[in-house]
């Protein structure tokens, strides 16, 4: 079954997503933020602008914002869906709740791969509620980090307004986790992935971490990078000169989502990086 033909959600979905995506008024996002935090309402059931089905949970910031307007970062969703063909490969790398994921599997279809990297047991079940959701086979969900090495990682509990905020832990006392960690080229291999064409990064600072242990494997540089980059907020140690550094010297050209050639301290329209090899295209 594809996003299309899935089952309609119960009539209380899809006024609650009517209200949210087409009623405007002041402090709707104030009152829907005290209403879903003092009953904790169960998750809405909505179609996306690209459309896949996702059970959404109103209480975490992304999650809201996708019922609100249809999609989180809907510049870089565009971007992704233009990038990808059917039958292609898309790595989804802190796949969070699986946006980006379900995008990219409604382009490649039923003859493509998507792997989807999300290490949080408190966000893992709803990657998999959503994926199920959409009965897309063609996905391969992994319950861990991605990083320069292989092993375990200590990760902080995230908060559950934002779950997409989880990181590397820092200090021995901070609240958190032991997850598995695994350097993509060989955990591509082990799945017999084929070449890949877009890899999406967002991994709170992590980054270059991540993309060191990609390109180990000269197999998986993949065509096409949309990678997160918040210059103004380093997370966790990041330098982002040097994360643009190693990009250039692995051949690829730097750009905004929208096409435009992209140097440190420029704006970056949705905090994402557009970086691709020679043979793509900067538009």
């Amino acid at each position: 079954m594809n996003a299309a033909s899935a089952p309609r959600p119960p009539l209380l979905h899809r006024l609650a997503a009517s209200y949210l995506r087409r009623v405007r008024h002041r402090g709707k996002d104030r009152a829907v933020s005290w209403w879903a935090r003092t009953f904790r309402p169960a998750p809405i059931v909505a179609r996306t602008d690209f459309g896949a089905w996702m059970s959404l949970e109103l209480n975490d910031w992304v999650q809201y914002l996708i019922l609100r307007n249809g999609a989180y970062e809907p510049g870089t969703i565009a971007l992704l869906r233009r990038l990808l063909r059917p039958g292609g490969c898309f790595v989804d790398v802190g796949g969070n709740v699986g946006q980006h994921t379900l995008a990219a599997a409604g382009v490649v279809g039923p003859a493509g791969r998507v792997v989807v990297l999300e290490p949080s047991p408190q966000v893992f079940p709803q990657l998999l509620r959503n994926l199920a959701l959409n009965e897309l086979r063609q996905v391969e969900p992994v319950l861990a980090a991605a990083s320069n090495r292989s092993g375990l990682i200590r990760l902080c509990l995230v908060p559950e307004d934002n779950l997409g905020t989880g990181g590397e832990a820092t200090t021995d006392d901070a609240a958190g986790y032991t997850a598995p960690v695994v350097e993509l080229g060989p955990l591509l291999e082990s799945l017999q992935v084929p070449p890949v064409d877009v890899v999406k990064i967002d991994v709170e600072g992590q980054e270059q971490k991540v993309l060191e242990g990609l390109f180990r494997t000269p197999r998986y540089r993949p065509t096409h990078l949309l990678v997160e980059l918040r210059p103004d907020t380093p997370q966790y140690g990041l330098r982002p000169e040097d994360l643009l550094a190693l990009l250039r010297a692995e051949g690829y050209a730097l750009a905004t989502i929208h096409g435009q050639p992209y140097e440190l301290g420029r704006e970056l329209p949705e905090h994402n990086l557009w970086a691709t090899r020679e043979g793509g295209r900067l538009e």
